[in-house]
């Protein structure tokens, strides 16, 4: 897992992937895709999209998630990302509540209006535990919110049993 110092601070354009991981790559405000690791033969590979205003995290948790079977894009932009949201089908929405711009609650509001995505799995990220925040948390109807650094063995389960109730 990759921290920074300021995770608000980032440039998209010196991103390069590590030796050996190519990634399908496109403009960072329309959304960066990782394509699932092939030969995942008989499991169901779920649409997740990642939004975090830092492209470094966001790119380490879409790496981790290709890896794991699914079809996964990010993008640094709240504005963008509901567009973004419904043309890959989300099926996953792992969302920064932090994002500079559009705030990750407006954002959340706005995934559950659009009919096209009101099944999808909602998990907020956010770097503490905020109690003042419960209620717009409860209003934005996010399904979880998992702390910074996201552990990833839980987030694979998670995964795992989204992809598990979807396939029944």
């Amino acid at each position: 897992w990759i921290m920074v110092d300021n995770p608000r601070e980032h440039e998209t354009d010196n991103l390069q992937p590590p030796q050996g991981h190519p990634l399908n790559r496109t403009d960072a405000a329309h959304g960066r895709s990782s394509e699932p690791r092939r030969g995942e033969s008989g499991r169901r590979s779920l649409h997740v999209l990642v939004v975090d205003d830092d492209p470094e995290l966001a790119d380490e948790l879409a790496r981790a998630i290709g890896e794991w079977g699914h079809s996964v894009r990010w993008i640094c932009d709240g504005v963008a990302a509901l567009q973004l949201a419904i043309s890959h089908q989300a099926e996953v929405v792992l969302l920064d509540i932090a994002l500079s711009g559009m705030r990750g609650y407006t954002v959340a509001q706005n995934l559950r209006r659009e009919p096209r995505l009101r099944g999808c799995l909602l998990l907020a990220l956010r770097w503490h535990s905020d109690k003042r925040r419960d209620k717009q948390f409860r209003e934005a109807d996010i399904d979880m919110f998992l702390a910074k650094p996201v552990d990833l063995l839980v987030l694979e389960t998670l995964l795992g049993l989204e992809r598990d109730r979807l396939a029944s």
